[in-house]
């Protein structure tokens, strides 16, 4: 939440939210754990690979198509409110 809180990376406007839990996956020639997050918008949706590294957030990426099949999604309400809380602040 703290990153999304300083770079929102266009996710303002969210409607729903979507996290699956983390997973340990192959990341290029070693292993990572990786969530997804689906965030849905009126007019866009955007599914975001969240690597992670040392336990913290290392690379908060576009998925590509295979990345995040199959993942368990958990609704995320958290996400569309805080980023509503954003959005005012910015008027």
């Amino acid at each position: 939440m703290a990153l999304m809180q300083q770079n929102p990376y266009g996710l303002v406007g969210t409607r729903e939210a979507f996290l699956s839990p983390p997973e340990l996956k192959p990341f290029g020639a070693e292993s990572r754990y990786v969530s997804c997050l689906r965030a849905i918008a009126p007019d866009a949706q955007h599914e975001k690979l969240i690597v992670f590294w040392g336990g913290q957030v290392n690379q908060f990426v576009d998925a590509n198509a295979d990345a995040c099949k199959g993942a368990a999604y958990q609704p995320f309400p958290e996400l569309p409110r805080m980023l509503s809380q954003i959005k005012s602040k910015a008027k």
